[in-house]
């Protein structure tokens, strides 16, 4: 319910909602989603008998996902491409508004309170998100697998929190790595949700898809994807930086692999080091983890840190509920808005300046990271009640 003080304000906040739903809602209106063209035409040819994995003439690029994900674009092809993508797209808005309908139940936020619609304004018009839909890209599927995850892990419901993030990870290998979490945190129920659910899956795409598939994609295409270092302005990994600073491709790789290695380590060491079995550190290491996985990864398009939403979202309730500094405010909204913004004529703008989002996501990794540690210096309270 709208609360009836401050009428003017929530008239504000309502007609900017108003305006970013529209902004939201513009892709629908779109002929033509090139990312979606790689899922249809990769999927038709695998009904035809072709590899998926090889460019197919209508597609906008080659079709690099696990073979396990064709599952998901396989009734696509019930229909002709043009009803197809549209039931897509509308299926992507669809998943990724519950998606922060979910993050907003599970922080127990009102839809229509002024938090509330701020945090909805701010997640419509985060640029990942309307990257994502405008491509025709599948994230949004991704996106909601993890808020499933972290929802069922809250509510301590190991089997559900294990399919979905099997299910993440089916759709692309980068969410394995909270796979490490679970591991330190000696979860083994969800481990092995995880792993029947991934080993069911892969049966399954053998025996529907064929082992052939299988082995091309684990000896041809994953290799390829990770050895990618595009230098292109919306790679926004610690890869494509690298492309645009370094000219020297050699010396290029050898800082990427240490930088890699060094922050991977450090990540799980202070996760490790300083553990703790209490909710707000679990959902800080979940946010180490997603933000990392989007930094190191050879090719982390702009419309992948869509994801980073669930890290946002988790580090402003931590600040708000231990009611910090408001410093970390600062660096969070700066860490927003560096990942938020687009620009649109990339080649205009100093080499420095067109890695922002990569910027973004290394400070709300720093600020996790500096969360984490300052937990592990003391002992919360064990009567500490969370929000959910």
């Amino acid at each position: 319910m709208i609360p009836k003080n401050k009428p003017l304000q929530i008239k504000i906040f309502l007609i900017i909602l108003l305006l970013s739903t529209l902004l939201i809602l513009k892709p629908l209106f779109y002929e033509y989603y090139p990312d979606f063209s790689s899922y249809y035409y990769a999927t038709y040819a695998l009904l035809n008998g072709e590899n998926p994995y090889i460019v197919q003439a209508d597609a906008f690029g080659p079709f690099i996902y696990p073979p396990t994900s064709l599952l998901l674009f396989l009734p696509f092809t019930l229909f002709q491409y043009i009803v197809a993508q549209k039931i897509f797209i509308i299926l992507s808005i669809l998943s990724f508004l519950f998606s922060i309908t979910i993050l907003l139940k599970l922080f127990k936020i009102t839809a229509f309170s002024n938090l509330g619609m701020l945090l909805i304004i701010l997640s419509f018009n985060f640029f990942p998100a309307k990257f994502t839909l405008g491509m025709g890209q599948i994230n949004n599927f991704l996106l909601l697998a993890l808020v499933f995850f972290v929802y069922y892990f809250i509510k301590k419901k190991p089997v559900l929190a294990g399919i979905s993030l099997a299910l993440a990870i089916m759709i692309k290998i980068s969410p394995i790595i909270l796979i490490a979490f679970l591991i330190i945190r000696k979860d083994w129920k969800i481990l092995f949700s995880v792993f029947m659910t991934l080993i069911f899956l892969t049966l399954i795409t053998d025996l529907f898809i064929g082992h052939q598939v299988l082995v091309y994609f684990f000896n041809t295409t994953l290799p390829d994807l990770l050895k990618a270092a595009p230098a292109d302005y919306y790679n926004q990994s610690i890869t494509g930086f690298l492309a645009r600073s370094i000219l020297d491709p050699y010396f290029r790789n050898i800082i990427r692999l240490i930088m890699s290695v060094f922050l991977t380590l450090l990540s799980l060491f202070i996760i490790w080091k300083n553990y703790k079995n209490y909710f707000q550190y679990s959902i800080l290491c979940i946010s180490v983890l997603i933000t990392l996985g989007l930094i190191i990864s050879g090719v982390s398009w702009q419309h992948h840190f869509v994801w980073l939403l669930l890290p946002i979202y988790f580090t402003y309730i931590y600040i708000k509920d231990k009611s910090l500094s408001k410093k970390y405010y600062f660096v969070l909204i700066l860490s927003y808005l560096l990942t938020a913004l687009n620009i649109k004529n990339p080649i205009s703008w100093p080499i420095f300046a067109q890695s922002h989002v990569f910027y973004g996501a290394i400070i709300l990794y720093l600020l996790n990271l500096h969360f984490l540690m300052k937990i592990g210096k003391k002992t919360l309270s064990k009567s500490y009640k969370p929000r959910f």
